[in-house]
């Protein structure tokens, strides 16, 4: 995690990453990054099989265990057609097996795989951390339905940050309603900020 619990940190944090594109060779780089720094244990949760919307291209993931990190993975529903489609087998067992500390959901702060693994952090590992990842800076303003309002308010109560690429990014999520104070602007992990005992007593 960049600028996360780098070499002065002496505790061990188990992390577990979601990513539907864990295949591409560039993600796999930035896991041995964030999986080398002390204090770390990175697990990656991927799709068996699913598709790079930027590219159309199908990828496949095996289990596999690294020097730096270990790839698992799970069923994701409808995983050649949603890239944020959520998870059928794999999650669920990961959060309970690997019980960890930190969870970092690679994916839109309303997305329902951001969604479902708030639901089973909290049933089954509420004092992990879980943060999502904002990318997008444009959040289309359309009025939202009952449902939507509730899921929204659901993921503002209950994630504890939404880390994003760029201001304009992490100014669309504010906009949409994402507390301010759980907004975070970095490029790939979770700042150490996140973990300081003043916002931890908040």
């Amino acid at each position: 995690m960049s600028g996360m619990m780098a070499n002065q940190v002496a505790t061990q944090y188990k992390v577990l990453l979601i990513y539907h594109g864990a295949a591409l060779e560039s993600s796999q780089k930035l896991f041995e990054a964030l999986g080398s720094q002390a204090g770390i244990q990175l697990r990656v949760l991927a799709p068996r099989r699913g598709y790079n919307p930027f590219r159309k291209a199908i990828l496949e993931n095996s289990e596999t265990s690294y020097a730096q990190y270990e790839l698992v993975t799970g069923r994701v529903y409808r995983a050649m057609r949603d890239y944020s489609g959520p998870y059928v087998s794999g999650l669920w067992r990961e959060i309970v097996r690997f019980r960890p500390d930190v969870i970092h959901v690679f994916n839109e702060a309303y997305s329902k795989i951001h969604l479902q693994t708030l639901l089973y952090k909290l049933i089954s590992q509420p004092r992990a951390k879980c943060f999502c990842h904002g990318v997008e800076n444009l959040i289309p303003p359309n009025p939202a339905s009952w449902r939507q309002k509730l899921r929204r308010q659901f993921i503002h109560r209950y994630s504890d940050g939404a880390t994003c690429w760029s201001t304009s990014a992490k100014d669309a999520l504010a906009l949409a309603g994402f507390p301010l104070a759980k907004l975070y602007v970095t490029y790939w992990g979770i700042p150490l900020t996140a973990f300081s005992p003043a916002r931890n007593a908040a």
